[in-house]
């Protein structure tokens, strides 16, 4: 014996309405442009788009670090770290959000790693560095995918 279930008479329209709501207001990902990012111009690729607001700067940031720690001791380390905090905090400033974050933590590991090679903190150095290294990496990826409008 089958036995009949009946829907109130309003739950099964309710239940018609939804569907053809979810049908209506489905986007698959990936077909619509991000409306916050513009186009790209006619003839222009991706290399020559500007990059969000604070990479140009932190990536001179980190330039600088690399030029000035090479072949110093720890307290030439530290000494380009804090400036490398410091520019760091100051390319934050005008970031986008995008990389605003990164670019933060950033500026809180080179001043976690000049603290540890003065000596005020213990720990790893060689850990902090490694961390650097990682949000250096997640940077770089960040600028280059708003290139391509993935915010």
């Amino acid at each position: 014996m089958r036995r009949r279930v009946r829907l109130a008479p309003g739950l099964g329209l309710a239940a018609a309405a939804a569907l053809l709501a979810g049908l209506v207001l489905f986007v698959p990902h990936g077909t619509e442009r991000d409306p916050a990012v513009p186009p790209p111009e006619p003839g222009q690729s991706a290399s020559h788009l500007p990059a969000p607001a604070g990479c140009g700067e932190a990536q001179r940031a980190l330039d600088a670090y690399r030029a000035a720690a090479v072949g110093t001791g720890s307290a030439g380390q530290a000494v380009a770290a804090r400036a490398a905090n410091g520019a760091l905090q100051s390319a934050s400033s005008a970031a986008d959000p995008y990389v605003r974050p990164v670019i933060l933590r950033l500026a809180e590991e080179f001043r976690e790693l000049s603290l540890r090679l003065d000596g005020p903190a213990s720990g790893d150095p060689g850990q902090t560095t490694a961390n650097i290294e990682a949000d250096t990496r997640r940077l770089e990826l960040r600028c280059t995918e708003s290139l391509f409008g993935s915010p």
